[in-house]
């Protein structure tokens, strides 16, 4: 599969703006520092080229780190790729039990004088609280291997 970087990075950094979750809100961990965050927005957008060869690419900023950047691009290619190979997402999480949340502080977008830097607090969506998922079933057992042929008992 290939990988469109300029895209990816495009895509993750639209999802950064994302205010409200959602489709493409990006949720993060209590123990990101600000060098995280600095290392997920360590690059920019730079126009070279004149008139109709201009091009668009990503450039790091000098002096920083881009590792989660990079870690968030390669994440988003790699559920594009499990998504193309028609992986059902949502039938894998509900055979996981995972639980749905709603976040109940959310800024919305007619709030402009929210504070900020407000935690935002998770619980439960009504109604989805389900049993235990029964765990997921064992592999078949595997073949032994196929003894190889040379080409001429193949042939033959």
């Amino acid at each position: 599969m290939i990988i469109r970087v300029n895209a990816a990075k495009d895509a993750v950094r639209g999802w950064l703006h994302k205010q409200i979750p959602g489709p493409g809100y990006m949720h993060f961990n209590t123990d990101w520092d600000v060098a995280a965050f600095e290392q997920l927005t360590a690059e920019r957008i730079q126009v070279e080229g004149e008139g109709a060869q201009k091009v668009r690419k990503w450039v790091p900023i000098p002096g920083r780190a881009n590792e989660r950047l990079d870690c968030r691009v390669y994440a988003y290619a790699a559920l594009r790729g499990l998504i193309h190979m028609g992986t059902k997402l949502n039938r894998i999480a509900d055979q996981v039990g995972a639980a749905i949340t709603t976040v109940i502080n959310a800024p919305t977008a007619a709030d402009g004088d929210e504070e900020p830097d407000a935690p935002l607090k998770a619980q439960p969506a009504s109604g989805t609280t389900k049993a235990p998922a029964p765990p997921p079933p064992s592999p078949p057992p595997a073949k032994p291997p196929t003894p190889r042929r040379s080409i001429a008992q193949r042939l033959a």
